[in-house]
């Protein structure tokens, strides 16, 4: 669960930053302050799930993806389209 609420704040933020949805193009924006909580809320949430998990494959994205996020990158691209047609 942990997992997945970091993934959300982290796709949250990166859909308010250029390219947005890639698949689409569409920019959700974010006021800085909503910016720097969605950046909080997933790097908290992160740094749980690997408290709690630090065996699990999904911890070593998790580690990679809260050091970006505490380094003050974008987060990594979220591809969100269907490859079914």
């Amino acid at each position: 669960m942990r997992f997945a609420m970091a993934r959300a704040h982290d796709v949250k933020l990166s859909f308010s930053l250029p390219p947005g949805e890639a698949d689409v193009g569409t920019i959700h924006p974010l006021s800085p302050a909503q910016s720097q909580q969605e950046r909080s809320a997933a790097i908290e949430e992160f740094e749980q799930f690997i408290a709690g998990q630090p065996d699990s494959p999904a911890a070593v994205f998790a580690w990679q993806e809260a050091w970006r996020l505490l380094a003050g990158l974008p987060p990594s691209p979220t591809h969100s389209g269907c490859g079914c047609e």
